[in-house]
């Protein structure tokens, strides 16, 4: 699993970098320590043989091959090839990390989303919350048990090399979920004896034998999918853009498992790889004969030519001779080009089993362990007021609020007594009621207007058929009388103007003895507006209609030649 070491960095500690520096968990030592001594040895041994061991016609030959090999080992741009090679490799370890799904989310949206305020359905949703996280559970072991060592032999996944058995067959391998002791622990068991029949039946159709088929991970999924449909139809998710938010998150979380299954099945080319390791050794070969220290480039010169031979000298440098055989330089290039190298192979599987690699199985038991307290927690596990208990909101908010004295949360804030929260959320109730009161009345309302206007169209229709059996001038005398009538209408004043603000409770309807009549509007204390009718201008423009129709059916209707018609006007 990977190292956590930046809570115990402090930067204000002097020296802190050598606590970094020396760590051994973890750490380029610990990775490098078998390789580096190999290196020292290859080195020392190299030292020996050139110093004591060789000839002098030899150690020329010797020099000339540590001095072309250091001409040329650095025309090849290792660091930029390694520097991408390492940058590819981590990028994509991030991205795997970041792919692999946590059931924190699920958990959470279900807690939120599927949740009933009936008593009667609040175990059922539950019991939906904590079904749909099991299939979320067992989908995500399905998945990191075919690509993660860990996931593998936790739950007996393995097989053989160059195989495709499994040591163990399907069923065998779905009880061991069964059994595992986390499993266990929080859910009881992850998959029903009905659920394996649905894997067999899948076994079945894709002729795969017993040791041979791996049950599909995205099968739970699709039976979380169905449950929530008949969540929705039952009112434990309220309506359908939360059903819909939910299938999303369903569909994000089968997103994630094949991100983590395409980054495992599609490595990095392994050209690009082997063109790296290549690299890398062939300069570090290379490292391991240039930094020798031969006699000409130290000034250790422990010959002399004698009749054209070389032949030694006493008096010879012991502490030149010393460094001579310690490896400083070349070390350093060691440690940074073949360390940085390494990282990069480490993190080119974060499902394994290394150092580095990703704790799959410490995160399959959080997924677990917030599965059960957060999507499938009991009333138990909230406060009171919090609860699916089938009692009002408002009042389960009250009897929250009470707990907590507000006043102490900042000494400049003022809040309202307990009981003025009460009455303030007592008062939403009424409203929310009195709200539904309305909206039926307004149904009733358009009921009666929707017949008023059938009435009032038949009643039209009538009367244009009656005016196209008059003649001409008779219309004209019809339209004059109808122009009367609409002049009249107009004396008729109706005022509206803003009065005396009221709460609806308060607002009351003045009877018929008084000059007005006072009607609240809307629900909000402080946009009320009071529309006065003055009841004596209704009356006059009343009478003044009737009269003015009781003159328009007096009158005579004309006929063609300008003679009164026998038949009155209709």
């Amino acid at each position: 699993m990977a190292v956590s070491y930046a809570s115990n960095i402090y930067t204000k500690e002097k020296l802190f970098f050598l606590k970094l520096l020396f760590r051994w968990n973890g750490s380029v030592w610990q990775l490098l320590w078998v390789d580096f001594l190999f290196f020292v040895l290859a080195y020392v041994s190299l030292a020996v043989l050139y110093h004591q061991l060789l000839s002098s016609t030899r150690r020329i030959t010797f020099e000339a091959v540590i001095r072309s090999i250091g001409s040329i080992r650095t025309s090849v741009p290792l660091s930029f090839m390694l520097g991408f090679f390492v940058s590819s490799v981590l990028s994509r370890w991030w991205s795997m990390c970041m792919a692999i799904p946590w059931m924190h989310a699920p958990a959470f949206y279900a807690q939120g989303l599927i949740e009933s305020c009936h008593k009667s359905k609040s175990d059922i949703a539950r019991k939906v919350r904590i079904t749909v996280l099991r299939y979320f559970n067992l989908a995500w072991i399905l998945m990191m048990a075919t690509i993660s060592l860990h996931i593998k032999h936790r739950f007996g996944f393995m097989r053989p090399k160059n195989t495709r058995e499994f040591k163990l067959t399907w069923r065998q391998r779905l009880e061991l979920i069964n059994s595992d002791a986390k499993v266990q622990k929080y859910f009881g068991k992850l998959i029903t004896e009905e659920e394996m029949q649905v894997f067999a039946r899948s076994a079945e159709l894709s002729k795969d034998t017993d040791w041979t088929y791996t049950p599909e991970y995205w099968l739970p999924l699709g039976w979380a999918n169905r449950i929530m449909r008949r969540a929705k139809n039952i009112g434990c998710i309220a309506d359908e853009r939360q059903f819909l938010w939910m299938v999303t998150i369903a569909q994000n979380f089968r997103n994630d498992l094949g991100i983590v299954w395409t980054y495992s099945e599609f490595n990095i080319p392994l050209v690009y790889t082997q063109v790296a390791v290549t690299a890398v050794y062939i300069f570090l070969f290379s490292t391991l004969l240039s930094t020798q220290l031969i006699e000409s480039e130290v000034g250790l010169d422990r010959h002399s030519l004698v009749n054209g031979s070389r032949v030694d000298e006493p008096g010879s440098t012991t502490g030149v001779e010393v460094l001579s055989h310690i490896p400083i330089l070349g070390s350093l290039e060691f440690i940074f080009y073949l360390g940085w190298f390494k990282i990069g192979m480490c993190l080119m599987n974060p499902l394994g089993k290394d150092k580095a690699d990703l704790p799959l199985s410490e995160i399959l038991n959080s997924n677990l362990k917030v599965s059960v307290k957060l999507g499938g927690a009991e009333d138990s596990l909230f406060p009171a007021g919090l609860t699916d208990n089938g009692e009002p909101e408002e009042q389960q908010l009250a009897d929250l609020f009470r707990t907590f004295d507000f006043n102490e949360v900042h000494s400049n804030d003022s809040f309202g007594t307990a009981e003025e929260t009460e009455a303030h959320l007592t008062r939403a109730l009424l409203k929310r009621l009195q709200r539904q009161g309305k909206d039926l009345v307004h149904h009733l309302d358009v009921f009666q207007l929707s017949s008023g206007a059938k009435a009032k169209a038949k009643a039209n229709a009538e009367r244009k058929e009656a005016l196209k059996s008059l003649t001409k001038p008779q219309q004209q005398q019809h339209k004059f009388q109808q122009k009367q009538q609409k002049q009249q209408q107009k004396q008729g004043l109706v005022s509206l103007r803003p009065a005396t603000l009221q709460h609806p409770r308060s607002a009351s309807m003045i009877g018929p003895d008084t000059s007005s009549v006072n009607m609240s509007l809307g629900d909000d204390d402080s946009n009320i507006l009071v529309l006065e009718v003055d009841a004596n201008s209704q009356q006059r423009r009343s009478d003044q209609q009737e009269q003015g129709i009781a003159r328009a059916e007096s009158l005579p209707l004309l006929s063609g030649d300008g003679r009164a018609a026998s038949e009155p006007l209709v």
